[in-house]
Parts: structure tokens; C-alpha cells; sequence
């Protein structure tokens, strides 16, 4: 076999895993990835099922890029995937700008859950660590393609994936000495370099090395001469909202057998960028007398914050191998190992201030620990592939082994609380164990030439494991015996579908999806009943159509899906009495239902002019929350909005391209708008339950019996201004000259929030317990890039 076929087989066997594609973005630069006629809209090849497949008869919701793609929609980060995937909400994890947590159709990252909804793939190795320890962080550069999975995706792809899957699946080798290089500067002080080089070592071997730096100043600056209550030294002005990464990759590809191929990837990240909450709003304390009322904080607003905290950290650094071998058994079997394993140090959430004060009697803050937080990761997955009956069958079955260890280590959390004294400082010493297997099995068969059925299931078995020893006080020495807390739990994902080719350009498809995230337990509660969380479950019921047409000779497509879920034990912490103490408590949300529809539509009027809208409705609301916080009183909770919801969001983008006379190059210019209603970044925003209440209370009222302060301490969070993120728009603007006067030289300028928009991306949703801090958005950002294919 030659080696190039293998290597276009391996580029299918690598993204095997990961999903399907968007109907407006080729996900393969590679001529074999797609086919077209002329004055039609490209169709694309996509993997969704594990197998290869038209982008049009994969029954199922999914947007993806190429590299080439995200390069002109100027999707660098994690974040500039919410300004371009209909249904994907991005948010600053507990006002931390650092951490980028994806919400997909409404489900996400609730503040003590177990996960997040949504797991982030890089070459079919699951990234989400638990408890915000250090993982590989996603980088966007010389990738194949990346993907967006909508809905419970748990019966292929494991892990807590209730909402969906990010899939990044990077560059493979090719036989042909090949690379690129691209350089970028802008304001900020912004410098990115990046390229890749390809290098055919002979016929069954090829190696490719990449790299990536990005320097970029922050954004966001701190007031000097605030004094740090937990050093007493006075801090200078800092700069935070930066950009300081490095990552290096290499693959080597080995083939060599017609039957056997192998896919070793290792690579290593240095992040020393540093992100903190900017200021907010305040409830007690400063400004505001006897703590009434809702105060803006010095600074809200701006770009300037009066932080207390010293930002100061190490860089983190993180290591990663992952070997992917697969071989060919027979015409009808293949057989494939995923193995990965990360090792990571680094400080995530910490270093942060999180209500953006001066006073450090008000302050809650996350101080750089002694030592980085640590994770050691081991994942390896076994699949068996194979089709038969004549191809009418096709069917995926494996195992998967999933463990990751964060060893011992100490942090410290200095809390403003309405019943602890302000400015006191708890330090924990921790260490986390997750242990997780599971089987699984998937199939689709063809009933006839317009029919399909295809069915899944996967059983899980998780170990969750955790010890700790607590004091107050701001030494981080542990010198007590650890307490033990374990877990061990399973559940099960499957789905049933079937899709119908009404024509050859229509395909109408339906199913269900059920998804399965494992619970947890909140430690030092000495409360039986709410010792532990049960794990969540999602009834995924799904309608969409998939539809090439022509309207006056224009090629339209038009995808839209639909979706019904009822979404059980949602995982939310509130405040509950521990005995006579107020303790964070993980709980279970009952009943909660999300609805909704998303799609995209793509024209193509003239060869010079390609337009493409998207649109995400989500109504998501709690049918059922009971109260069960204080002793004596019973209530329901249910008036809550759900976190992470932005009802109406939508983009509209078009690319118009111009080929100059005697091959003088190409000239674009791609204007693109992006809009998202508010959100809200926490469910207990405008009811809390009893025990809170009760507290705040007690504080309002001045000792008050306990019905009468729960009474006069009813707090809104909402109408105090705090607890969710406000609607807002974008503008982004990119021009293009691609191969320059004949060269292959491309060159381009970009600017993103082109009016300068002032806008949040989340914020601490602390405002309950006294001060609130928020996370903005980056300014206008303006780059000129120059690039190169050899």
C-alpha cells in the first residue's frame, strides 16, 4: 500500500473519535475530505459515528473547523468559540478570566459539581481535570480540525460529556516535506509565532514538529499602594488579562505493515499567563451602611480594578504523550488503542481576587499556594471496529480506563462571610483520586437505501476519592492525619436513532440520548443527608433535518435540530447549616428542563460572495427544588433561573473574495457580528434557601427571631445587579491578501470587538455572601499577521 493512501487512512482513524462537522466549515483541507459540483456548496467527510461519513447524512448537531477555518473567523482561544458555534456559551469560571469553562445548549460547569457537562477532547484524550487541577489547556494551531458535539455524547465518548464535546484533533504527518510559518503583532504588545514542519523520514515513517508562543500584555491593571492582608506589603500596579504560552508537538507516524500504524504525539505547554476577577459589587462593608444596599465597587466598569492581591505565580507547566495504534485485522475488523498520559503543575484558580476590593476586611481571595496544584493522568481506551452484512452493519465496541491523581498539597482561601469573622483564612491540605472504567458499544444498520437505525450503550463504574485536613489560620503545614472521603458509583449512557433520506438532498433524523455524570460528597459535613451528591442523568429527546436545496439557482443549505431534555439531579452548592456552622454544600437539583432548537443556514449567491448565519434558542427553567437547609421550614427553590443559559444568541458573518488580474493574488474581507442574551452565572441568584437566608437575616435585622429575620433578609441577587452576565454584541472585521503578488506569502489584518465594547465573560458569583467581582471581555484588539506554505 502506498504510503500517502495510509496516511489519508490515518488522518480518517485519528479524528475516528471526535464527531461530526458544521455545514459551513470544511473540516479537511485535504482534497479527499470533500467533494463539490460546480456552483454547489462543498459537502464534507465527517467522523461523528466513528466511521466516515457525509456531513449531510450524520444524524446529529455538530460545528467544526480546519485550521484555515479558525484563521479567518479569528478564533484563537477557547473564548472565541462563543462569538462563532451556535448553543456554546463560554464563561469565566468563578470570575476567573484564566478559566474558560464551556456551557453547550444551556449545560456546563455548576459551581461544585462533580464536572462539567461539557469534556474537551485533543486527539481522542479526555482533558476536563476534576477540581480545577492543571490539565493540557486546548491550543488552537496546526490542527486537522476542531469539533463541537451538541448533547449527551457519553455512549462513544465517555466522561461527563451530559451537554456535549470540544474535539481538537491535531495536524498528522503526510509523506511530502511540507510546513508552515505564520508571525502576528498587534496592540497590546501582541507577538504569536507559530509553524510546523513536515518531514517524510522514508516510506513508512514521517515526523512533524510544531510550535506556538503568544506574548500579549493584559488588559486589565490594578491601582499600586493597596496593601495585601494576608502579607501586610504594600502591592505595586500590576497587570493581569495577559497572554504568556508556549507549546511544543511532535507526531511521528510509523506504518510499518499495510495492516499496523502507529501514532506517537508528545507534547509540552508553559503558561505564565495571569488572570484574576476585576472589580464588582458590594454588599457589605465598604460603602454600603450597615450592610445595605448594592455599592459598585472602585473600579467597576473599567479596566482597572483595585486588587488586593498579590498575582505574582510560577508558570505551569504540563507534559503530555499520547500513542495511538490501530491495526487492521481483517477487511471487516480493526483494532485500536488510545493511549494518553498527562502530567501537569499548576496553579489554575489561584492567585485571584475575587470581589475586586481594597479592603481586605471584605476580601475573598485566593492566594498563590506554597506549592502548585499537581495532576497525573492515565487514560487508555481499546475499540474495536468493524462492519459487515455486505457494509449494512457498522459497529464501534471497546473499553475505557480512566484515572487521575492529584497528589497531596496545601492551598488557603481567605473568606468574608456574614458568620465567620472578615478576613479570616481557612488552609486545607487535599488530594483527589478519580478512577473510572467503563464499556461501551455502538452500531448502525442500514434498513434500506433511505432508512437507518443506529443504537448505543455504555456502562460506567467511578471510584471518587478524596482526603483533607483543614484548620484555620493562614499556615500551610499539615500536620494532622488526612480525612478520607469515597465514593463508588455507576451508571449508564445509551441512545437510539433513526435518519431518513427523504431525497438526496434531504435527510430528517430523530432519537434519544441518555447521559450519565457521576455524583460526589461534600467533606466535613456531618449531616447524613447531605454527606454526598447523587450522580446527574439527562433524557435527550432530539429532532432535525439536514437540507441542500437551490432558491433562483443559489445554493442554500439549512440545518436545524431541535431538542427536548429533562435534565435529573442537576449538581448546584448552596449555603446549609453543617450543625451550628453555614457550610458550602453540593445538592441535587431534582427536576430541570431544557428546550430548545439550533441551526445554521449558508449561501453561496455569487462565486465572490459565501454568507453564513447561525441561531441558538435555549429555554431551560427548574420545575422542582425543594428547600430542605433549615430545620422546621420547607420551601421550594424552583423560581431560580438555570445558570449558564443565554436564551437568544446568534452570528451573522459573509466572506466576500475577489481573484486579481495576472495572478496578482486573492483579496477578502470577512465582517462578522456576534450576539448572546445575558446569562445568568449561578442558579441561587434571585431566591436563597432558608439557612442563607436565615443568616443574612439575623445580620439585617439585628437579631431578630429567626421567622422574622428570614423574612426582612430575603436578598435578590439579581436586583442588587449581581449574579449573571449582560447581553451584548460584537463586531469583527478581517481582510485578507492571499498569495501575495503571485507568492506564497498571505498576509491579514484583524479586528475584534472592532466598537470597543466594554463586556463581562462571568464573575464570581459571590454577591450572596457580601462582594462580587467580574471578568471583562478583551478591548478592541487590532493584528496584522504574515503567513507561509512550503
Amino acid at each position: 500500500m502506498e504510503f500517502r493512501r495510509v496516511l489519508l487512512c490515518s488522518a480518517a482513524a485519528v479524528t475516528a473519535a471526535f464527531g461530526a462537522t458544521t455545514s459551513f466549515a470544511e473540516v479537511a483541507d485535504a482534497p479527499a475530505a470533500s467533494t463539490a459540483t460546480p456552483n454547489a456548496i462543498s459537502e464534507v467527510v465527517v467522523t461523528a459515528r466513528r466511521k466516515s461519513e457525509s456531513l449531510q447524512s450524520v444524524p446529529t448537531a455538530v460545528t467544526a473547523f480546519t485550521q484555515t477555518a479558525l484563521t479567518e473567523k479569528s478564533v484563537a482561544s477557547a473564548w472565541d468559540l462563543s462569538r462563532t458555534v451556535p448553543g456554546l456559551t463560554v464563561s469565566a469560571d468563578s470570575g476567573n478570566g484564566g478559566l474558560a469553562s464551556f456551557s453547550i445548549r444551556g449545560k456546563g460547569q455548576n459551581y461544585g459539581a462533580a464536572a462539567g457537562s461539557v469534556e474537551t477532547y485533543f486527539a481522542e484524550v479526555p482533558l476536563s481535570a476534576p477540581f480545577q487541577i492543571p490539565t493540557l489547556p486546548a491550543q488552537f494551531f496546526d490542527l486537522q480540525s476542531l469539533q463541537v458535539l451538541k448533547g449527551p455524547q457519553g455512549t462513544l465518548f465517555g466522561r461527563s460529556t451530559t451537554g456535549g464535546a470540544v474535539l481538537i484533533v491535531p495536524q498528522a504527518p503526510t509523506d511530502r516535506f511540507e510546513g508552515y510559518a505564520r508571525a502576528q503583532g498587534g496592540n497590546f504588545g501582541d507577538v504569536q509565532l507559530e509553524g510546523a514542519i513536515n518531514v517524510p523520514i522514508n516510506d513508512k515513517a514521517a515526523l512533524r514538529v510544531a510550535a506556538f508562543d503568544w506574548q500579549r500584555d493584559g488588559y486589565m491593571h490594578t491601582v499600586a499602594g493597596i496593601t495585601d492582608p494576608s502579607t501586610g506589603k504594600v502591592l505595586p500596579a500590576q497587570t493581569y488579562a495577559n497572554q504568556d504560552e508556549t507549546e511544543l508537538r511532535a507526531t511521528l507516524l510509523l506504518n510499518p505493515t499495510d495492516n499496523l500504524e502507529n501514532s506517537t504525539i508528545a507534547t509540552y505547554h508553559y503558561d505564565h499567563t495571569r488572570s484574576s476577577g476585576g472589580a464588582g459589587l458590594n454588599i457589605i462593608g465598604y460603602g454600603a451602611p450597615n450592610g445595605l444596599g448594592g455599592f459598585q465597587t472602585p473600579g467597576y466598569g473599567t479596566r482597572t480594578t483595585y486588587t488586593d492581591t498579590n498575582l505574582t505565580k510560577p508558570a505551569s507547566k504540563i507534559w503530555a504523550l499520547i500513542n495511538t495504534t490501530t491495526y487492521k485485522i481483517t477487511p471487516q475488523l480493526t483494532f485500536k488503542n488510545i493511549l494518553g498520559y498527562i502530567d501537569a503543575a499548576g496553579y489554575t484558580n489561584d492567585a485571584s481576587d475575587s470581589d475586586g476590593t481594597p479592603i481586605g476586611a471584605v476580601s475573598i481571595n485566593l492566594d498563590t499556594p506554597s506549592r502548585s496544584r499537581k495532576n497525573q493522568q492515565l487514560t487508555d481506551e481499546v475499540q474495536f471496529q468493524g462492519h459487515n452484512f455486505n457494509d449494512r452493519l457498522s459497529w464501534t465496541a471497546g473499553g475505557l480506563l480512566d484515572q487521575t491523581r492529584e497528589p497531596g498539597g496545601a492551598s488557603s482561601i481567605n473568606y468574608a462571610s456574614y458568620v465567620t469573622n472578615f478576613g479570616s483564612t481557612n488552609s486545607t491540605f487535599e488530594q483527589n483520586t478519580v478512577n473510572s472504567e467503563s464499556l461501551f458499544g455502538s452500531a448502525t444498520y442500514k434498513v434500506n437505501s433511505k432508512l437507518n437505525v443506529s443504537a448505543g450503550y455504555r456502562h460506567t463504574w467511578d471510584d471518587v476519592q478524596f482526603a483533607q485536613e483543614q484548620q484555620a489560620g493562614g499556615n500551610p503545614i499539615m500536620t494532622g492525619p488526612l480525612t478520607h472521603y469515597e465514593t463508588k458509583l455507576e451508571g449508564d449512557t445509551y441512545n437510539i436513532d433513526a435518519d431518513y433520506h427523504v431525497t438526496n438532498q434531504l435527510m430528517v433524523y430523530g432519537g434519544y440520548r441518555r447521559g450519565y455524570k457521576h455524583g460526589g460528597f461534600n467533606e466535613s459535613q456531618t449531616d447524613p443527608a447531605l454527606a454526598s451528591f447523587r450522580p446527574e442523568t439527562v433524557d435527550d429527546f432530539y429532532l432535525g433535518e439536514k437540507f441542500d436545496t437551490r432558491i433562483w439557482e443559489v445554493p442554500i443549505r439549512i440545518n436545524v435540530e431541535g431538542y427536548d431534555d429533562l435534565y435529573h439531579d442537576m449538581q448546584q452548592s448552596y449555603l446549609s447549616f453543617n450543625g451550628l456552622q453555614l457550610t458550602t454544600v453540593t445538592t441535587n437539583v431534582p427536576e430541570t428542563t431544557f428546550r430548545g432548537f439550533d441551526g445554521d443556514i449558508t449561501a453561496e449567491p455569487t462565486p465572490w460572495l459565501k454568507v453564513t448565519g447561525t441561531y441558538a434558542l435555549i429555554d431551560a427553567f427548574i420545575t422542582k427544588w425543594p428547600d430542605h437547609t433549615l430545620a422546621g421550614y420547607t420551601g421550594d427553590l424552583k423560581s431560580n433561573p438555570v445558570p449558564y443559559v443565554s436564551r437568544n444568541k446568534y452570528t451573522l458573518s459573509a466572506r466576500l473574495h475577489l481573484q486579481l488580474a495576472n495572478n496578482q493574488g486573492e483579496l477578502a474581507l470577512t465582517p462578522s457580528v456576534n450576539y448572546q442574551d445575558r446569562f445568568y452565572t449561578s442558579a441561587l441568584t434571585t431566591q436563597l434557601p432558608y439557612a442563607e437566608e436565615a443568616a443574612i437575616g439575623g445580620l439585617f435585622c439585628q437579631g431578630a427571631p429567626l421567622a422574622t429575620a428570614i423574612a426582612c433578609g430575603t436578598f435578590n441577587t439579581v436586583a442588587h445587579g449581581g449574579g449573571y452576565v449582560p447581553g451584548y454584541a460584537t463586531f469583527d472585521l478581517r481582510g485578507e491578501w492571499n498569495h501575495i503578488l503571485g507568492s506564497k506569502f498571505n498576509g491579514a489584518i484583524t479586528a475584534t470587538n472592532l466598537t470597543n465594547k466594554l463586556y463581562y465573560t462571568g464573575n464570581s458569583s459571590t454577591l450572596n455572601i457580601g462582594v462580587q467581582a467580574d471578568a471583562y471581555g478583551p478591548p478592541r484588539m487590532i493584528t496584522v499577521e504574515l503567513s507561509t506554505k512550503f
